[in-house]
């Protein structure tokens, strides 16, 4: 086959998933990407992802930053000790303990109507206080806003159980063609069905990329729910890969995506065996539960559009390719980052980059155009399984 010209090149997508202490590994592979001279058509990124990216973005040396960081949070050679160290001295520039905090509740006069006042004092949800400075808020977004390609993340209100899915001004005006697009080809809904979705599914709202969003977007559950002058804060926002570790449906308009994962589908190594094993695991089903859903509806569309149930015309496949860490980090692992997880990620980004994008045009930053009236991609998971029944019935007789 001859390699294409750089103007056929495939769009490509890179989803970026945060998880603190395994960061290292999105790391590694943006590292790869620049090395190589890749740069994305259209990005998703969530949690510790999102400063990584603004870092990379601002072509900051990732290795040293990360260096830097791995020396703030292990001054010992025991993983147990220095994730001590991190809960009792907190993260220098990220967040301290909540120690002053924990004192005021304690001295303050219980809260009227509230059964678990005694739990709130003696194990409350605020650990720690965010200390990041508000420069930093201003400056991603400042960054991702002045991007000229889609860029994504996410914050979640646990209150409404809706996800706020922040957008650059490139993605608003992708994501506004899609939902134009999807709605001309969604088939009329019964108006039951359509009052159950709308009261009983919680909804991905969009918005706008500001400090604001950036700020909610890394709100950690353990800096709590309480407004700086201990009043509970409703409204609270929380980091969205609580809720969607990883943003896929939404960079359907890429040929190709790849998906940095920090955490494997399966559980590295010997099974559980002790209290805070099990919490690692937890974690994981956790938090692969949203990418697992999203990925399955992929790869049915992947497969209805092969086998000819819905036409190329309106839809077109995704070829997904996911980079998993290879190692079981550990509960004890969560905040305190490995230059070897960063390493290895480079290596194995760098080999699964050139095997997909070897002839591809890719090199040299080399932008593919986006579709100008995007193809219903594969990743539309807002639509009824009900709504894809009859492109199920032909695809299981073929």
């Amino acid at each position: 086959m001859a390699a294409s010209t750089p103007a056929q090149r495939s769009s490509i997508g890179f989803a970026l998933g945060g998880l603190a202490g395994a960061n290292a590994h999105g790391i590694g592979f943006l590292q790869a990407a620049r090395k190589l001279g890749i740069e994305p058509d259209i990005v998703s990124c969530t949690s510790g992802m999102i400063y990584w990216f603004w870092r990379w973005l601002e072509e900051k040396d990732l290795e040293a930053e990360l260096k830097a960081a791995i020396a703030a949070t292990e001054p010992f050679p025991f993983p147990a000790v220095n994730w001590w160290y991190v809960m009792t001295q907190g993260l220098a520039g990220v967040f301290r303990p909540a120690q002053q905090e924990f004192w005021r509740r304690w001295l303050s006069p219980p809260r009227p109507g509230n059964k678990d006042d005694m739990l709130d004092r003696l194990l409350p949800a605020q650990m720690w206080v965010p200390t990041r400075p508000e420069t930093d808020f201003e400056s991603i977004a400042t960054c991702f806003n002045a991007w000229p390609k889609p860029v994504f993340f996410n914050s979640f209100s646990p209150k409404s159980g809706d996800e706020y899915l922040h957008m650059n001004p490139p993605a608003r005006r992708l994501y506004e063609q899609q939902q134009q697009h999807r709605e001309r080809l969604r088939p009329h809904r019964h108006k039951d069905t359509a009052a159950r979705l709308r009261t009983h599914v919680p909804e991905v709202v969009p918005a706008d990329i500001d400090a604001a969003a950036v700020a909610h977007a890394l709100w950690l559950t353990w800096y709590g729910f309480e407004r700086p002058d201990g009043q509970i804060d409703h409204d609270r926002r929380i980091d969205g890969a609580y809720a969607r570790q990883f943003i896929l449906s939404e960079l359907s308009a890429a040929d190709i995506l790849f998906m940095a994962r920090p955490q494997s589908c399966r559980f590295l190594g010997t099974p559980p065996g002790n209290y805070f094993a099990v919490q690692d695991l937890q974690t994981e089903l956790w938090f692969n539960g949203s990418y697992t859903q999203q990925l399955a509806r992929l790869d049915l569309m992947n497969r209805l559009i092969h086998n000819g149930a819905l036409s190329s015309d309106d839809y077109h496949e995704v070829k997904l390719v996911p980079i998993e860490i290879e190692v079981q980090r550990g509960y004890f692992a969560y905040f305190t980052e490995s230059m070897s997880v960063f390493n290895d990620a480079v290596a194995e980004s760098t080999r699964i980059l050139q095997e997909h994008l070897a002839g591809d045009g890719s090199k040299g930053h080399q932008p593919a155009k986006l579709p100008a009236r995007p193809r219903r991609g594969t990743g539309d998971v807002s639509q009824p399984a009900a709504d894809l029944a009859p492109a199920l019935e032909k695809t299981e007789r073929r």
